[in-house]
């Protein structure tokens, strides 16, 4: 049986896309090297989730966005997982991609509608109206 017959993903889009291309895949005699395997694997990896992943709500805010995610997961893979630092390194890169998403949610409008809904419902109430939550004190 062919090793790339076992991938599976989690996500629906991964699972439909890997089952139909790895059927795809030429092989000879059922025999890939692990080599062709992993950059398969990658390769396949990158095409269904890493670009539904990365996309930002605006699309110029997109690369920071990558440069972000690239950073964290790296940093949450090599450093938090293993003990070695507790401390999120990517912050400044999260801030630059925060302040873009900023300037975008203004710029479309959504920014004035974020900020009502945040004062009818505050997060620090649990999202509950201000008027549901005070009429139950």
């Amino acid at each position: 049986m062919i090793l790339l017959q076992t991938l599976r993903f989690n996500t629906k889009l991964g699972r439909d896309n890997t089952n139909k291309t790895l059927s795809n895949l030429p092989h000879q005699q059922n025999h890939i090297s692990l080599a062709l395997t992993n950059q398969y694997y990658a390769k396949l990896t990158q095409k269904t989730m890493g670009n539904i992943l990365s996309a930002s709500f605006a699309e110029e805010c997109t690369p920071a966005k990558q440069k972000y995610d690239d950073c964290f997961n790296h940093w949450y893979s090599e450093k938090f997982l293993k003990g070695k630092s507790m401390e999120n390194e990517c912050e400044d890169l999260w801030v630059e991609y925060q302040q873009c998403v900023e300037v975008h949610l203004i710029k479309k409008g959504i920014k004035p509608m974020l900020d009502e809904a945040r004062s009818d419902a505050p997060f620090e109430k649990g999202g509950v109206p201000l008027a549901e939550s005070e009429s139950k004190k």
